[in-house]
């Protein structure tokens, strides 16, 4: 690599890399967009599931550990399973994703303040990493390889 006038060569190597990095990123984000929203359904499916799998554990922990009030436990218990589940699929396929990722950044922000507030052991650093990586999906929407986004597509190509 040729020197420049202060005989340093690493600055115009960082400058080229960057340049490559950020010419070539518009590939990249269609995955990130998608690993993104397979985590979170990951995370909220997967949680759903194990309450469909043992309920009645699922409704001990609203009645006596993540007491919200207003609602009995098993509609809470229920609630939580729908929206874990439903919203986690559409997540994951792209379909409504910002709208459908509104609700489970409602149920982080609980987890983290409010059962953390009570709670030591909810107060978790990757409670974060999920509000951050859901405002992502409701900010920036699911991204180019989503049904979102086929179906945008189709509507603007009907005008």
């Amino acid at each position: 690599m040729a020197q420049d006038n202060d005989g340093d060569t690493t600055g115009r190597g960082i400058t080229l890399g960057s340049q490559i990095i950020s010419s070539n990123a518009w590939l990249l984000t269609p995955f990130l967009d998608l690993g993104i929203r397979v985590f979170i359904f990951w995370i909220f499916f997967f949680s759903g599931w194990k309450k469909v799998t043992d309920f009645e554990s699922a409704v001990f922990l609203y009645e006596y550990e993540w007491t919200l009030g207003v609602l009995p436990p098993e509609v809470w218990a229920y609630l939580a399973i729908a929206f874990e589940i439903g919203c986690g699929a559409l997540v994951l396929i792209g379909l409504f994703a910002r709208h459908a990722a509104v609700p489970l950044l409602g149920m982080a922000i609980v987890i983290q303040f409010w059962l953390g507030g009570i709670n030591g052991t909810y107060f978790r650093l990757e409670h974060f990493a999920w509000m951050l990586l859901l405002a992502s999906v409701i900010i920036r929407g699911p991204g180019p390889l989503s049904i979102d986004r086929l179906i945008s597509s189709r509507l603007a190509s009907n005008r």
